[in-house]
């Protein structure tokens, strides 16, 4: 991906208190001692993780973050140790490792329109929940090159038995502090087959009509963009108008 540095330097100031809030969502319902973050950048989130649960540097935690080799180690926000490089463009194969929580937050949408079907059964392969966050269509972006609206993802989820469930951004959605990104497309995957399921369906009644959300910064930032292009579009043919009254008959 064609991040530099101060792209995550900022995106780490960003989501400082981000993963916080997110994971004392996802605590009410989840039991969760290890995550696998799939594109998860300088590792953030489980810095976060691990700082939350107490986990000192020379401890060890069944925690991993994957991402590219363009992250080098001096911009690691947690241990190296938990850090794991691989082209996210190719198959994902940790020989049976599996997590509490798998989580990929706004990667799928850079990854190639062939990519998205084997990379949801990736994130299936690690855990039974998936926190999942991909670019809406006109989004925009870096190298978006797959946005799309959530029922692409939740489809592509049910071909393996995962069902979604709206837990966070009901939580979030007015919490400022939390980018707008977030609050606009994080999903909880659950495998219909585990025991949180039918907890979610049946004690917490959890399972509403998910609904397609566009945050106003989206919508504005995407309204602007289109007002710049149809006045730069307008100011084209105006000219051009202009020049041909201008040219001798």
């Amino acid at each position: 991906m064609d991040y530099d540095e101060g792209f995550y330097q900022a995106n780490n100031r960003y989501s400082s208190t981000t993963p916080e809030q997110v994971f004392s969502i996802l605590f009410r319902y989840f039991d969760i001692e290890s995550v696998c973050d799939v594109g998860g950048g300088a590792g953030v989130w489980i810095g976060n993780f691990l700082k939350i649960k107490g986990v000192k540097e020379e401890d060890d935690a069944d925690v991993l973050c994957i991402d590219g080799d363009y992250i080098k180690e001096d911009m690691l926000q947690m241990p190296s140790k938990y850090f794991r490089t691989a082209n996210l463009e190719e198959r994902i194969d940790l020989e049976g490792r599996r997590f509490d929580l798998a989580m990929t937050l706004e990667v799928a949408e850079h990854l190639s329109p062939k990519r998205a079907d084997s990379f949801v059964e990736d994130l299936t392969r690690l855990s039974d929940v998936v926190l999942f966050s991909a670019a809406i269509e006109g989004q925009g972006g870096i190298h978006h090159v797959n946005e799309q609206y959530m029922p692409y993802w939740v489809e592509k989820f049910g071909n393996h038995g995962y069902r979604p469930f709206d837990l966070i951004r009901p939580e979030i959605q007015f919490c400022t502090d939390i980018p707008w990104y977030y609050r606009q497309n994080m999903i909880v995957f659950v495998n219909e087959k585990s025991e949180y399921y039918d907890l979610l369906v049946n004690k917490y009644h959890a399972y509403p009509p998910l609904q397609r959300m566009v945050s106003i910064e989206c919508f504005e930032g995407s309204f602007k963009l289109m007002k710049r292009l149809r006045s730069s579009k307008l100011n084209v043919i105006f000219s051009k108008l202009t020049r041909k009254k201008d040219l001798p008959r």
